[in-house]
């Protein structure tokens, strides 16, 4: 048991400088997932985290052992491949992702089973302290607590101060935490202070077992071992497998003697070998380039890092990110060159790397050396370098001075289809920055919008001047969406780029019937349906934002006006007036100045069903050829 002294010393501690500890592993699990823990040669470390008042779950004083709190997820967590967004915490120190019947929360006590691979309840299992456990001391409780920044936020379950019921001892009880790592999937459980709880009658570790196709595994830390845990203890839980991965480079030509010589090391399907349940874990957190062979030593630098999309902060040095940094900073990489073994580290949070990472890095290009090299990438854990991803990042060094080909700004123009763009421009320049004439530069149109007719380019070879530069128009066709144009240099680096060229629709020009042209409907009722019309250029290309008037020749309409969507369509409701047949709704749209072509809806008029009878009585006038209705006549 600490002392009020001791407990401030390793708050202050774990607050400023935490705790990097070298640990040691279990065995992996059938699946692969192992734990690693900061009591001897793997790398584990206790950062406790300052949960201050927190959520609190549990009733202060609780003396009920089987009670079962909802704690809501701040964010998907995947465990097992199975995305979840509720935690269930028990009293009895564990927790699980499914919520089951009241019946059945009082599970078997952990002292039935030597191993986690029981068969009863719960399926799954999160227990960093499984025991009888006892709430019932003053200031025991659970509080839950989201830290961090997204998308690399920890939810942390906070136990403090309990007691075991079997083993009772008020003025020592136990503080542990429960950390979920957001993104990379990673669970640690961390003791700040056990008391007189050192493992003797808890079960520790995990499990998931809810049968085919999801795997029957657990991994088990301890199991009524008494000095299991100590002060300070923490024990991470991470995939322990073989990785799998491929990378390439941006560049793969290069001058002799280039300085400072720019690449991007895209390292992708980041993979275990074997353990498809875990794929959705954090499963590195080390990429390694090595000096190509033959070269002299030059270092290298980092000015970019993206993971699994996500940029990092950059700091330059020979540690890993503190667990402060991480929470605080957020996205945050250290690197470093080691001139000893001639290798550039970037270094990220532990298992910080799930699915993919991109290193921008530059290095000298020595003048002497020409032929085919290679970075040889390595990408890995702390915790499992042995395990890690060796793969190929070939480039070629060649004796000829390199020309760039670069793309003069803008490199995306707009305007109306059929028009002729404004000029494309690609520039070339030599190893030291200098226009190059004479570069032949060849131009094509690669992609367009379906269904488009009559894009060209004024150009299709040219020749770049003096300035290093060649141009190109386009004249985009009669279709609206993207165009894109290649220009290619047969000697360059790169060989090709891409403009883009955007198409908006001409002027008004006719208005569609999207609705049938002729409809039916009764006098004097609403057509059921809406009456629909698109707005359209002379290619009929739909023209969005603008506003059709509807003009009935008989009956009414809702709305009189209304702006077309982006499909460049407008409905009005119509309902049918007293006349006969053919009724006209008319769709027109105008500006004032020009006019579109307008359309017109042609409308049956049919009678209802008879609801009433009328009968008139007639009468012959005497002496004339004719009748006349007569009133009060009496009608049977």
């Amino acid at each position: 048991m600490m002392n009020s002294v001791t407990r401030l010393i390793l708050i202050l501690l774990c607050v400023s400088l935490p705790l990097q500890v070298w640990a040691d592993k279990g065995t992996p699990s059938s699946q692969n997932l192992n734990w690693a823990d900061n009591n001897g040669t793997s790398d584990a470390s206790f950062n406790w985290i300052d949960i201050g008042p927190g959520h609190v779950l549990s009733n202060l004083n609780s003396t009920n052992y089987d009670t079962v709190y909802t704690a809501p997820l701040p964010f998907s967590f995947n465990f097992y491949g199975t995305d979840f967004n509720m935690l269930y915490v028990s009293t009895n120190g564990w927790m699980s992702f499914f919520d089951y019947a009241t019946s059945v929360r009082s599970f078997p006590s952990n002292q039935q089973f030597s191993t986690m691979s029981f068969t009863e309840h719960p399926d799954t299992l999160l227990a960093p302290y499984w025991d009888r456990i006892s709430l019932d001391n003053a200031d025991a409780k659970i509080d839950t607590l989201t830290a961090g920044v997204a998308p690399y936020r920890r939810f942390v379950v906070q136990y403090s101060n309990i007691n075991s019921a079997l083993f009772p001892v008020p003025n020592f009880p136990l503080t542990m935490q429960v950390v979920f790592y957001e993104t990379t999937n990673i669970v640690k459980y961390q003791y700040f202070d056990i008391g007189a709880l050192n493992g003797n009658s808890a079960t520790i570790g995990l499990r998931f077992a809810k049968g085919s196709p999801a795997p029957n595994d657990f991994i088990q830390y301890a199991h009524d071992t008494p000095g299991s845990i100590a002060d300070g203890r923490a024990i991470v839980f991470y995939p322990s497998d073989n990785l799998n991965a491929t990378s390439s480079l941006d560049i793969t030509t290069v001058a002799q003697g280039t300085q400072n010589q720019a690449f991007t090391l895209s390292v992708a399907n980041v993979q275990l070998n074997g353990s498809s349940f875990l794929q959705n874990m954090g499963k590195a957190d080390v990429v390694r380039l090595g000096k190509p062979s033959l070269w002299a030593t030059t270092e290298m630098s980092v000015n970019q890092v993206v993971v699994d999309g996500e940029n990092f902060f950059l700091l330059n040095s020979s540690n890993p990110p503190t667990a402060n940094q991480s929470l605080f900073l957020g996205n945050v990489a250290t690197w470093y060159y080691n001139s000893t073994n001639d290798s550039l580290y970037v270094q990220f949070p532990p298992f910080a790397i799930k699915d993919s990472v991109r290193v921008g890095f530059q290095t000298d290009i020595p003048a002497t050396l020409a032929g085919t090299f290679n970075f040889n990438p390595v990408i890995y854990s702390r915790t499992e370098a042995g395990l890690g991803a060796s793969t190929s990042a070939q480039f070629t060094v060649t004796s000829t001075p390199i020309d760039t080909l670069f793309i003069v700004e803008p490199d995306t123009l707009s305007g109306i289809v059929g028009n002729q763009l404004a000029n494309f421009t690609v520039e070339v320049r030599d190893a030291l920055n200098a226009p190059v004439e004479n570069v032949p530069i060849s131009f094509s149109i690669t992609s367009k919008p379906s269904g488009a007719e009559n894009e060209v380019l004024t150009k299709y070879v040219v020749a770049t001047n003096s300035s290093g530069q060649a141009s190109t128009q386009l004249t985009l066709g009669t279709k609206t969406g993207s165009y894109t144009v290649r220009a290619f240099a047969s000697n360059t680096v790169p060989a090709d780029t891409f403009f883009t060229g955007i198409a908006t629709p001409d002027a008004p020009d006719s208005i569609l019937i999207v609705s049938n042209s002729s409809v039916s409907g009764q006098f004097g009722q609403a057509l059921a349906d809406s009456v629909r019309f698109r707005l359209v250029d002379q290619f009929e290309n739909p023209i969005s934002d603008s506003t059709i008037s509807f003009i009935p020749v008989s009956g009414s309409v809702t709305p009189l006006n209304r702006t077309t969507n982006g499909s460049g369509e407008a409905a009005t409701s119509w309902t049918l007036g007293q006349t006969g047949s053919p009724q006209l709704l008319s769709a027109q749209w105008t500006d004032g100045t020009n006019t579109a072509n307008s359309a017109t809806v042609s409308a049956t008029v049919t009678t209802g069903a008879a609801t009433a009878l009328e009968l008139v009585s007639l009468r012959g006038i005497a002496g004339e050829d004719s009748a006349a209705a007569i009133a009060g006549e009496e009608v049977t």
